[in-house]
């Protein structure tokens, strides 16, 4: 089944340096078929050049490939002309007499093959969630800011919309660049829900067939959310929209301006959801409103481990501390954390090492997620450190986003540091020796409160048995060492790889209690082997709740 996006863009010319003008308006009208959902426009643009003008294709921002091929009609209307370019996602567009482009396009997203990428368009034939980048179109210079008009008309009367733009998602109006709004989101269709804190519209979107009711799903966003905003003591924000979409095989989430937007399996069980929905909220206060400025010229990576780590380690403490995570299930979540670092193949790893792996473009998701885990362990040592002066993490966090919020929601590196010694924290020496240096965090048994105890234990490392890595690219089975646990299940060198579940170790879709599974075709038929890929013990502190 496809969904087919039609999509006319209006620009309406004023005096300015952009060949393209300095306004922008996009008129987008949903008409629900059958099998698909079109989106028809009718709009005019009148640009301040008379030549041909480049328009560039859809280009994406969340990792989905050649959105562009997606594109199925785009022609130019009341006498404009529209011609192919050198480049394939390229348009050259040329204005009528009177000086007016009217451009439409059709966009046809193939909803099989949008599961293939976890923050794909969400494409049904009642309901589309689609972020700026996956539908806008190039018009010159992406960092120009013009005024933005976008209107959704004529919607079905039984959709609700949503965009992360604006409270009203019928019509929109901003000064913004393309930059500006590639992350935005706007949809339509779907379950909808909404509530309000301190007079302030939270409206949530759910669309999918979830084991978890809708009414639980509601109801589990509304108590995170008051949470939250309860934690911090903040209520500013205009309106906020929650849109939680179905995706087969993938647990994942991305926090942008007034939305958060996650895409979880249809059997997601609660704790695994309530964690992404807290962790991904948690974001709208760090890093959003407590931003480290990182020093010029370097990478995002330097203070993950506190955006991320930190922002992972309160989704589980927020909702322990509520009654949401029992004692055991806490516990669990955080030894989960505790194993993962100690897995990882880059534990020790130097932040300088990071790097140069980013420059040669090798910075892969288990280099990203080292960042999670090592932030949960320092979460944990920082809280026995403000324990033994009468304090705690919980409001240290809180009185940062206060000096924070005096500061515009930034502040320097050396400002957070320095906020840290003063409360007994010493972060600069914890930065330099686990962050920049990569040396192993040690836990002591006491990190976790008063309330839990610990006992060193034996787990099991993660070994698929074979290059999985390669096994992908090349399609054939490669890197079996004979009585291996894969060649006890069957799996051999020169196999075809057809495909693997539950393969990412890093992902937050991995489950350590199901066995990995791998499809190989044999002889033309396909053949399902699977095991549990247990490599070598490996020795760790755990937690546990006090009887």
């Amino acid at each position: 089944m496809k969904i087919v996006i039609v999509v006319l863009f209006s620009f309406f010319s004023v005096f300015g340096q952009s060949d393209f003008g300095n306004s922008i308006e996009y008129k987008i009208t949903p008409v629900k078929k059958s099998d698909r959902t079109d989106l028809s426009i009718s709009v005019k643009l009148k640009p301040n050049a008379s030549e041909p003008l480049t328009v560039k294709l859809l280009t994406g921002c969340y990792g989905t490939p050649n959105l562009y091929k997606y594109i199925t009609l785009f022609e130019g209307e009341e006498g404009t002309s529209v011609a192919k370019s050198e480049r394939e996602i390229e348009r050259a567009v040329t204005p009528n007499e009177n000086g007016e482009i009217s451009i439409k396009y059709v966009i046809s997203f193939d909803p099989g093959k949008m599961e293939n990428s976890a923050f794909a368009p969400k494409i049904h034939q009642d309901y589309f969630s689609v972020a700026g980048c996956q539908w806008l179109l190039h018009f010159g210079d992406d960092g120009e800011k013009r005024d933005v008009s976008i209107e959704i008309v004529d919607a079905p009367e039984d959709w609700n919309l949503h965009s992360s733009l604006g409270k009203n998602a019928k019509k929109i109006k901003l000064r913004a660049s393309y930059r500006d709004i590639l992350a935005s989101r706007l949809g339509g269709g779907g379950d909808f829900h909404t509530f309000y804190v301190k007079n302030r519209p939270v409206s949530v979107f759910v669309k999918g067939n979830f084991d978890i009711p809708k009414t639980e799903i509601f109801s589990a966003v509304e108590k995170i959310v008051r949470l939250q905003r309860d934690w911090f003591g903040d209520y500013d924000q205009p309106f906020y929209q929650v849109v939680i979409n179905e995706r087969k095989s993938v647990i994942a989430g991305t926090a942008i301006k007034n939305q958060f937007v996650c895409f979880v399996r249809p059997d997601v069980d609660k704790n695994s959801l309530n964690k992404i929905l807290a962790h991904e909220m948690f974001h709208n206060w760090l890093p959003i409103k407590m931003r480290i400025i990182r020093p010029e010229g370097d990478r995002q990576v330097r203070h993950e481990w506190f955006f991320e780590g930190f922002t992972e380690y309160f989704a589980k403490k927020v909702l322990f501390d509520a009654g949401l995570l029992s004692p055991e299930e806490f516990a669990r979540l955080i030894n989960s954390d505790i194993h993962s670092l100690a897995d990882n193949p880059y534990k020790r790893i130097a932040y300088q090492d990071l790097l140069e792996l980013a420059k040669a473009r090798k910075f892969t998701s288990t280099h990203k997620k080292l960042s999670y885990f090592r932030g949960v362990v320092i979460a944990l040592k920082w809280e026995t450190a403000l324990r033994r002066t009468g304090k705690n993490l919980s409001q240290f966090t809180r009185d940062l986003f206060k000096l924070a919020s005096k500061k515009n929601g930034e502040i320097t590196e050396e400002e957070f540091l320095s906020f840290a010694m003063d409360r007994g924290v010493d972060a600069k020496a914890d930065f330099e020796k686990y962050i920049l240096e990569g040396k192993p965090i040690r836990l002591e048994p006491n990190d976790l409160g008063a309330g839990f105890t610990s006992v060193e234990r034996s787990v099991p490392s993660f070994d698929p048995g074979f290059s999985l890595r390669e096994s992908r690219l090349t399609k054939k089975i490669s890197g079996v060492e004979k009585n291996s646990i894969a060649f006890n299940a069957g799996l051999r060198n020169g196999m075809e790889f057809v495909s693997a579940r539950n393969a990412g170790r890093f992902s937050n879709s991995w489950n350590a209690e199901k066995p990995l599974t791998v499809v190989v075709r044999e002889n033309g038929a396909e053949k399902k082997l699977e095991y549990f890929p247990r490599g070598k013990p490996i020795r760790i502190l755990q937690f546990q709740p006090k009887k």
